[in-house]
């Protein structure tokens, strides 16, 4: 398992999953807030801006599952989600 120099979080355990949680939220926050103090407001733009600043290495195990339920949390929380994907993911599952 990889450990970052900010995030020491080197335990895969269910106690650890706050913590994971908790940190890929503050990333995903401190990223949002930069892109829109640097003046941008495309929601694409944004969006890839945080996926793009995954933290932890290898996007594998747990680190990457509470990474991708704080993004998905945030997204929902802020509108950041693309909507004609999941118009298209809507369409293929009632079609």
């Amino acid at each position: 398992m990889l450990c970052t120099q900010q995030f020491s979080h080197c335990y895969q355990t269910k106690e650890n999953i706050m913590s994971w949680f908790e940190s890929s939220m503050a990333y995903i926050q401190a990223e949002y807030l930069n892109q829109i103090q640097s003046g941008k407001t495309d929601k694409a733009e944004i969006r890839k801006a945080i996926n793009d600043s995954y933290p932890f290495g290898e996007r594998a195990r747990l680190p990457y599952k509470a990474w991708l339920k704080a993004r998905k949390e945030f997204f929902t929380k802020y509108g950041l989600h693309d909507l004609n994907k999941l118009k298209l993911i809507e369409k293929d599952l009632f079609d």
